[in-house]
């Protein structure tokens, strides 16, 4: 059953055939949810409403294609973003201890819109934990969905290439974040700290990103913001030239480039509200046990609780654990996620 906002509902005990999956698979879902006794009582919750969301990601696309077409002023697709902007950020307000679910946000496959809309969520999440004014996070929210209009001025074929980019086409592409920046600022849409994201979402901490190559505190914070949420947005998604990473995969990477790529306190608060797995995931742990996540620890994101459910490739009665806190499972990691 396909849902008024475009979620699939399967009926109880429906069998999950290959068609059944490939059909989703189609549509661009990355997972489903499965109701049954070892997920019993795990909340999966949502920080944004679907439809809202889904408005967020079309409305941006008609922006972006308007802007392509004839470059005229937007006022009045200008005012549709604001409003649903400032609902967006009114939810996330509310729901503020809800993790980041990205199984949920992975499921809708126009990659340059969600991205856009994903990269703003991202951010408001980091926005919040740093105790960002709600003005600054609807500006943050806004300049995070901008973040690549500059490439909608650059050559098609150079913005669609499937393969590597040759050093005239790099050069290009490195223009977009300044073509952004200019005609923002002349559309009076964003803050002066919106538009100057939008011109540094590219920059690195060490000095070492584009245009400017601004580093450090040289880079205002929505620039800092922008660009861990960017890069991991992108990591995490299905590109022409690449798989997605997994969710750990990105969280190690930014863990790794943390005070080279990105701002060391910025990256904190990222980790904080960005967890490697998501509630429902099936995972094997070190010790040959699987388990269920069932929820993040925000100070700790590898360290989950968990329920475990078998033991040596034998089902036992579900019994959960907190491997932030538990004795008994100190040395005990997670592996990978898996099938049950």
């Amino acid at each position: 059953i396909l849902g008024r906002y475009g979620e699939i509902y399967l009926k109880r005990n429906t069998k999950l055939e290959p068609k059944y999956i490939n059909r989703l698979n189609s549509l661009g879902y990355s997972g489903i949810y499965i109701e049954d006794d070892i997920s019993e009582g795990i909340e999966i919750s949502e920080i944004v409403d679907t439809k809202i969301r889904l408005d967020t990601v079309n409305k941006v696309k008609d922006i972006y294609d308007l802007i392509n077409i004839n470059k005229k002023k937007l006022f009045s697709n200008w005012q549709e973003l604001d409003y649903l902007t400032s609902n967006i950020i009114s939810q996330m307000s509310n729901n503020k201890n809800v993790a980041y679910n990205m199984l949920y946000i992975k499921t809708y496959d126009d990659y340059t819109f969600s991205h856009c809309v994903n990269v703003a969520l991202l951010s408001t999440l980091v926005g919040i934990e740093l105790h960002m004014s709600r003005a600054d996070l609807i500006d943050l929210f806004k300049s995070a969905l901008m973040h690549d209009l500059g490439k909608v001025f650059l050559p098609i074929d150079i913005i669609n290439k499937p393969g590597i980019l040759n050093d005239y086409e790099f050069a290009k592409i490195k223009q977009h974040p300044l073509k952004g920046y200019e005609f923002l600022k002349e559309e009076n849409y964003l803050s002066m700290k919106g538009c100057r994201g939008v011109l540094m979402h590219h920059e690195r901490y060490d000095g070492r990103g584009y245009l400017l190559g601004a580093m450090k505190d040289e880079i205002n914070l929505y620039g800092k913001i922008l660009s861990i949420c960017d890069v991991y947005d992108a990591l995490t998604s299905d590109r022409t030239y690449r798989k997605a990473w997994s969710q750990l995969e990105a969280i190690e990477y930014i863990m790794a480039n943390s005070g080279q790529m990105f701002d060391p306190e910025v990256t904190k608060m990222f980790l904080k509200k960005i967890a490697p797995y998501n509630p429902g995931v099936i995972v094997l742990l070190s010790n040959g046990f699987k388990a269920i996540i069932v929820r993040n620890n925000e100070e700790l994101p590898l360290r989950p609780v968990i329920r475990i459910f078998e033991e040596n490739g034998s089902r036992v009665d579900s019994y959960e654990v907190d491997l932030k806190n538990s004795n008994h499972f100190l040395n005990v990691t997670i592996e990978k996620e898996v099938e049950i």
